[in-house]
């Protein structure tokens, strides 16, 4: 079982190379490294990254790794998210790091906290995502602070390229929604979408891929995915790109 494993992780840095194993190493996950990764290929540089749903730092940690000249301001609503996130990037420049949840309007909203810390969401898990993924099923609702994305920057500290990174667990267009004006200065947008609605109340991927071509966002690739218990893949990670201003 030992050696199995250990083939396994040979055969991920393999693939990925010596870059990976020493991303990994630093503390970010594999697969936060490899959706970066994928970015990379279709944007060389980034000086400005919105990471929105941060989590313990992940994806800050693998942006930083990859586009180190890049400035985040990263968002989290839950504070020991937010204790480990500041952990595990205090040896790090350029990060600015907010204790909030981002949606359509100011102000207190629920949220949904998850023992499972990645499911968290300001929606309600569904049946489906329990089915699929029971892990997830343990949560606890408590309040949090809530902003719009348009109130939460100053556009002035935001250079171009741009890239808008949501991982917000079915509340994506919420955000996008109280970003009005600054999604007019973003160049790409990487969020997870859903195939099932893995909360309640979530648009799916056909009304996320409409709602961003209205935006003037066309889809480049998918860049990261999500299977269920039974193998199926119930959420992927799209990377888009501004093709038109609105």
């Amino acid at each position: 079982m030992l050696v199995r494993s250990l083939i396994k992780v040979l055969q991920v840095l393999d693939q990925q190379g010596f870059e990976a194993f020493s991303a990994f190493k630093r503390g970010y996950s594999i697969s936060s490294y490899r959706i970066v990764k994928a970015i990379k290929g279709h944007c060389n540089e980034f000086n400005t990254i919105i990471d929105v749903g941060a989590n313990q730092g992940q994806f800050a940690l693998a942006a930083k790794a990859l586009y180190p000249q890049a400035k985040l301001f990263s968002f989290e609503p839950l504070e020991e998210m937010c204790e480990r996130f500041r952990r595990n990037t205090k040896h790090l420049n350029g990060i600015e790091l907010y204790n909030v949840a981002l949606g359509t309007e100011g102000g207190i909203i629920d949220f949904y906290r998850n023992d499972h810390t990645h499911a968290s969401s300001v929606l309600p898990i569904s049946k489906e995502q329990v089915a699929a993924i029971p892990t997830t099923a343990s949560t606890t609702k408590i309040k949090v602070k809530v902003q719009r994305l348009d109130e939460a920057i100053p556009l002035l500290f935001l250079k171009g390229p741009i890239l808008l990174k949501l991982d917000v667990q079915g509340f994506e267009k919420n955000v996008l929604e109280g970003g009005s004006t600054h999604i007019q200065q973003i160049d790409f947008i990487v969020f997870e979408a859903s195939f099932i609605p893995m909360y309640d109340g979530e648009p799916l991927f056909d009304e996320m891929n409409q709602y961003l071509k209205g935006l003037g966002f066309q889809l480049v690739a998918p860049v990261g995915f999500l299977e269920g218990k039974d193998g199926a893949i119930i959420q992927m990670d799209f990377l888009y790109k501004r093709t038109k201003s609105i």
